[in-house]
């Protein structure tokens, strides 16, 4: 069976050996099926370009001998309108591609598109009524209600209600629909778009396949590349370790006021590994506060070392802003690096469908206020050497139930449903 998968950013995914695409397209050969991968050409989150040039697409092969299919699209940068460009480019291109690629090698099967914008599944749904074949969307990030919970987009604005029925016609169009958020049935019935309520959705054909992560791949990493750190290799220091983006979604600095709450443990660090548009700022706020040498910005690092960073935390930290959209689940690539490390996993986020309550394999605050990440954080210090490594075993044990072995088995028998 051929299964074109479509994701903006797979070719990034390409370059890093690994990802959620990367690891489903990996699984589904090693399983029998055929799977071609198309992305944009445009490296995420920079300036440069794979393969610059003025064609169309470039086919390159990932080690197991996937075809991945870079797709030409404008430059852009940061969020404003060139990404938007960027993405209506790659849209674009990426029909006329699947339908150049079709006439040399054969139309697919199934065509399997990821929105991380929205544009990628509508050309994927364009482009399995045109194969006559289904069309699996799948959407991780909830569009346009993540705008609206920060603020860009006003929730009652024409504007709003133009990319809310976008997004309704996006699922109504698609055979199956995958949400990476377990919540999502939720979403749809609070809209009034399922069929019960008398909307286009039907809710059997709603599934959830969260996040995951490659643990064979997570332990060599650990073993083959270890970031040697001054504080991590401290065995008298007490580190809570934060991975991701500093941005303005993340709030980090509430994390630097957790810190003025623990200034009575000497031994306490936070160690905070990642880059973006805050970082500057919050390291001179780090000095205003009289945090310096407890609160540490590591900076950018290269994914494949954060397997070694984690192993060596005594906490490993979730945390972002809050919003809205957080009632419907979260799932973040973080957070199984986490489960993986068998270290003790604190979230700052209180969720409707928390993974970590579920499994009983992480602790969660009892507020959203810095003092009570303190509270949380203390009551972990507090503990026996045996009662936190019984925490990050169950953490561990957890994160096998989400290795992309796994989640591409659920992803098959989504395939089985809807083509008989």
């Amino acid at each position: 069976m051929k299964i074109w998968i479509m994701n903006h950013y797979a070719i990034d995914h390409l370059y890093e050996k690994g990802g959620r695409h990367y690891w489903i397209a990996e699984n589904l050969k090693k399983d029998g099926y055929a799977p071609v991968v198309f992305g944009c050409n445009e490296k995420h989150n920079s300036n440069g370009m794979y393969y610059p040039s003025e064609k169309l697409a470039h086919i390159v092969y990932s080690k197991s001998k996937i075809p991945f299919v870079a797709i030409k699209s404008t430059p852009y940068e940061g969020n404003g309108l060139s990404r938007i460009k960027n993405m209506l480019g790659f849209a674009k291109n990426l029909i006329k591609v699947a339908k150049i690629y079709n006439a040399k090698y054969g139309k697919p099967d199934v065509i399997y598109a990821s929105s991380v914008h929205p544009f990628t599944v509508f050309a994927g749904e364009k482009l399995a009524r045109y194969f006559g074949v289904p069309c699996v969307g799948e959407v991780r990030d909830l569009w346009p209600e993540t705008l609206v919970a920060y603020g860009s987009v006003k929730r009652n604005s024409i504007f709003a209600k133009i990319l809310y029925w976008g997004e309704k016609l996006m699922y109504k169009r698609a055979d199956a629909m995958i949400f990476t958020m377990e919540g999502a049935p939720d979403y749809i019935k609070e809209h009034r778009w399922d069929k019960k309520s008398g909307g286009p959705i039907d809710l059997n054909h709603v599934y959830h396949i969260c996040n995951g992560i490659d643990i064979e791949q997570f332990d060599k990493n650990a073993e083959e590349y270890i970031l040697p750190d001054e504080e991590l290799d401290d065995s008298g220091l007490f580190c809570a370790v934060y991975t991701g983006a500093i941005k303005r979604a993340n709030n980090v600095g509430l994390l630097l006021d957790t810190a003025e709450y623990l200034k009575d443990i000497d031994n306490f660090r936070i160690l905070i590994w990642g880059e973006g548009n805050e970082v500057e700022d919050l390291k001179k706020r780090v000095v205003d506060m009289g945090l310096s040498g407890r609160v540490i910005f590591k900076g950018f690092v290269d994914k494949k070392y954060i397997a070694s960073i984690v192993k060596r935390a005594d906490i490993c930290l979730m945390h972002w802003e809050r919003t809205s959209v957080n009632n419907y689940g979260y799932d973040y690539n973080k957070l199984f690096d986490y489960l993986a490390s068998g270290k003790v996993v604190f979230s700052t986020i209180q969720s409707g469908h928390s993974l970590l309550i579920k499994k009983n394999c992480g602790i969660e605050t009892d507020g959203r206020k810095p003092e009570n990440f303190a509270d949380g954080i203390r009551k972990i210090y507090n503990m026996s050497e045996k009662e936190r490594f019984e925490w990050g075993e169950r953490a561990r044990k957890a994160a096998f139930d989400y290795d992309f072995k796994v989640l591409t088995g659920k992803f098959e028998k989504i395939l089985e449903e809807i083509i008989k």
